[in-house]
């Protein structure tokens, strides 16, 4: 049975709150590892994944705040982005001393796939945290509702966002080039979904539905957003099918869905779009 009302609140916070805030800093940093770089990168790539840990802890957030108008959490969630930002430092720090001349060219690769890999967590906390911003500015303190179509799409949408996520660290991880392109295509699906989205927010409006008139600037930002989450997601599996000689294959039969090229990241102040 689900909770609802304060209960629902308490039992959400729970669910994605960190247990430990000691497990919140670095973990496997190993500085004796550093002269042994083989090893050294083994630790970063430990501590990267402990960084997406938290970026998934803050992405599982975003839909409780948005569906209980829940402040308390929206505050705990953006705390979590100085995590990432913290964690995101002193593993490229760390990189950093590794001695990148007695790597070898595998080695090579796997310190800049770690690097390109934490890079992305760390511009997915702050997109996060932006959400949560706006869903609180627009939103909440305003008392509005999405209407139930639009929450529905949002819904979907932060749904994929979570299974592409999981298979991005799996990729990361494991390598497992099968993976690597479905993350890739899943990377024009998640495109073709905004836009059927963004179109069924406009006939919403052309239906005078109250809710969508009202959260309109959110609603579009909102999924402009999860896509962009979803991009920095599936550019993890570039460096992997690059490896294996398949990114241009992946790359045509993506196309087949939508082109592949980003839009110039928004600026954290959005013009309103009504």
């Amino acid at each position: 049975m689900a909770f609802t009302g304060p209960m629902g609140k308490a039992m959400d916070r729970w669910m994605v709150a960190p247990t430990n805030l000691a497990n919140l800093r670095p973990q496997h940093l190993d500085l004796v590892a550093l002269s042994t770089p083989s090893l050294a990168i083994s630790c970063a790539e430990r501590e990267a994944l402990h960084q997406a840990d938290v970026v998934e802890t803050m992405l599982r957030g975003v839909l409780p705040v948005i569906r209980n108008n829940d402040l308390v959490l929206a505050e705990q969630l953006r705390q979590q982005d100085d995590t990432v930002d913290e964690l995101y430092t002193a593993i490229k720090l760390y990189l950093t001393q590794i001695s990148r001349e007695s790597l070898s060219e595998g080695e090579s690769r796997r310190w800049t796939d770690v690097m390109s890999f934490t890079i992305n967590m760390e511009q997915i906390g702050d997109i996060i945290e932006r959400i949560l911003q706006d869903v609180e500015d627009k939103k909440i303190r305003k008392d509005r509702s999405f209407s139930e179509a639009g929450m529905a799409e949002i819904v979907h949408l932060h749904e994929r966002l979570i299974t592409n996520l999981r298979l991005g660290m799996s990729v990361f991880l494991g390598g497992n080039v099968r993976e690597a392109k479905r993350l890739l295509e899943e990377k024009a699906r998640f495109r073709e979904l905004e836009h059927e989205y963004a179109a069924s927010h406009l006939n919403r409006l052309q239906d005078n539905t109250t809710e969508s008139i009202e959260t309109s600037s959110l609603h579009i930002d909102l999924i402009s957003d999860l896509k962009r989450i979803n991009s920095h997601i599936c550019s993890i599996a570039y460096p992997i099918l690059e490896s294996a000689g398949a990114l241009s294959q992946t790359r045509i039969r993506a196309s087949r869905f939508a082109p592949l090229e980003e839009e110039p990241a928004r600026d954290k102040t959005r013009s309103s779009r009504g």
